[in-house]
């Protein structure tokens, strides 16, 4: 079941089914431009991986420019969408520099490649295991 909100991935559990969220791996996709962001999250989408393993306007990844963080426009784009609901996903981005918990403390993050990250042994990817979510808001 395709699902928007955390009571509908509830609900398609309790009944059995599985909950599927729409999910953008790398704001690339969406030219690095919020406006374009507005049209993802009208399709549905409420996961968003900031970059994947390539570097953007948005920020360096675990593979290219880790030691790059969060652009300003990074950070703004990242605050828009906590603002619209939708979870960014960090786990490209290496922990020590992303920001992310510093910089933006209300910020809803999850890591979708956390399990697999913790079997690679290469620096970048080992520290790019995060918490799936930052309980000190």
């Amino acid at each position: 079941v395709l699902c928007r909100t955390g009571d509908e991935a509830n609900a398609a559990v309790r009944s059995g089914r599985m909950a599927a969220f729409l999910s953008v791996e790398g704001a690339d996709l969406l030219d690095c431009k919020v406006e374009n962001l507005y049209t993802a999250v009208d399709w549905g989408v409420r996961l968003l991986n900031p970059v994947w393993n390539n570097a953007n306007a948005l920020s360096g990844s675990c593979a290219e420019e880790p030691d790059r963080g969060l652009s300003v426009q990074g950070r703004d784009f990242i605050r828009e969408m906590e603002r619209l609901g939708v979870y960014a996903d960090v786990s490209h981005l290496r922990r020590t520099s992303s920001g992310v918990k510093s910089s933006l403390p209300q910020c809803q993050v999850m890591n979708s490649n956390y399990f697999e990250n913790l079997a690679l042994t290469h620096k970048a990817a080992r520290d790019n295991v995060m918490c799936l979510d930052y309980n000190d808001r």
